[in-house]
């Protein structure tokens, strides 16, 4: 019974030393921000040091990660379009993981053509930050993607045929 106990507190030390670990956190835009067409948003995002949590991980980092603006129909969820936001986001670490690393992006949304077109009232938006990784020979655990929610404000229907 002895080694049966000492083989499982092995087993768990090995699993939460393995267990996926987000290295990326998105501070801004905060989920369901409220937003304007055109408006300029500022994407701020932290890179988790691998030393700064307790116990310190063996993280595998991403190379780099994109953000893609997102838009689903509501009533047929099925039906759903991406746009390139951003390519190339730096996601180096603070070297040897001792501190947190921030960053910050600026991104552009669409007009208010497209939001005529893609009603906020009809349409679901999301910006959806993809990582990149590098080879994983380890198989360590790699974060999902990350989609943060935007709440776009309405545009009014007097829009056309130019935008203010």
């Amino acid at each position: 019974m002895r080694y049966w106990i000492i083989g499982l507190c092995y087993f768990i030390g090995w699993w939460a030393a393995t267990a996926a670990v987000d290295v990326i956190v998105i501070n801004q835009p905060t989920p369901n921000q409220k937003v304007v067409n055109r408006q300029v948003l500022a994407i701020q995002y932290t890179i988790i040091g691998a030393q700064t949590i307790n116990p310190p991980i063996n993280a595998l980092y991403p190379s780099s990660m994109d953000a893609t603006f997102h838009w689903q129909q509501r009533q047929t969820p099925s039906t759903s379009f991406n746009i390139s936001g951003l390519s190339n986001l730096n996601t180096d670490p603070y070297p040897a993981g001792i501190q947190n690393q921030i960053y910050t992006a600026h991104w552009k949304l669409p007009n208010c053509h497209f939001f005529a077109r893609y009603k906020p009232t009809d349409w679901d938006f999301t910006l959806v930050f993809e990582l990149k990784y590098p080879i994983n020979p380890n198989n360590l655990p790699t974060q999902p993607p990350i989609r943060i929610p935007l709440a776009i404000e309405p545009v009014g229907n007097d829009i056309t045929p130019k935008c203010t």
